[in-house]
């Protein structure tokens, strides 16, 4: 099954929260008030769908640090969107690092 991309997951996660919604919404005397109430969920559903459907990038786009290996280390480690990108550059978790940081300078 191929990988689904975020913003289908999000889609598929806002459809869902539409009908669990619409299924446990407590039920009016007025049927017009009803009506009134979900003609008007419709439509903001349809603009937010609308608006995730044409939305060019849904995840924060952050500059990329071009320095030294050993300044991006840091950098990396202090920021979680980075942790993916620390766990290539080093293959262990910032976590592990920091244990082995640690234990090296009690060693020294």
């Amino acid at each position: 099954m191929p990988r689904q991309s975020y913003r289908s997951l999000i889609i598929r996660s806002y459809l869902i929260s539409m009908v669990v919604r619409t299924i446990f919404a407590p039920p009016m005397e007025n049927i017009e008030e009803q009506a009134t109430l979900l003609i008007t969920n419709l439509l903001v559903d349809l603009e937010i769908l609308h608006a995730l459907r044409n939305t060019r990038y849904l995840l924060p786009r952050i500059p990329v640090p071009k320095h030294s290996n050993l300044h991006l280390v840091h950098e990396y480690a202090q920021n979680v969107l980075f942790q993916d990108r620390f766990e290539l550059m080093l293959r262990v978790s910032p976590y592990v690092y920091e244990v082995l940081i640690n234990l090296i300078s009690i060693i020294l």
